[in-house]
């Protein structure tokens, strides 16, 4: 589990010196990635869970395996956001960009209406 901490640390240190909009923060009391107050990333047990959307091809990464985060009981799980182990910590990295860009787009757009 370590381990699986340490890789998410790396990269969250990673975009917070790449991107000036984006800050460390919290999502279920996990240590997540926040840009405009809004999370696109966080750890999540021996995961890391990105907000990239319900229509969102993760084929295009590569052969990924991935479940919809479903963190509550009585609840359906929340589409849009991919939950993915340690074992394709791999593409961590790439997963991170693109929920960053998928967001800032986001919320771009939003300002512009």
């Amino acid at each position: 589990m370590a381990k699986v901490k340490l890789s998410y640390d790396q990269i969250a240190e990673k975009m917070v010196q790449k991107y000036e909009d984006v800050h460390h923060g919290k999502m279920m009391s996990s240590p997540a990635l926040v840009h405009n107050n809004k999370v696109f990333a966080f750890y999540y047990g021996d995961s890391m869970v990105f907000k990239l959307g319900k229509s969102y091809d993760i084929r295009q990464h590569g052969e990924i395996k991935y479940e919809a985060l479903n963190p509550f009981k009585n609840k359906a799980p929340m589409l849009a956001w991919f939950v993915i182990g340690f074992d394709e910590v791999n593409h961590w990295d790439n997963l991170a960009e693109a929920a960053y860009k998928i967001m800032k787009e986001r919320l771009t757009a939003d300002l512009k209406v």
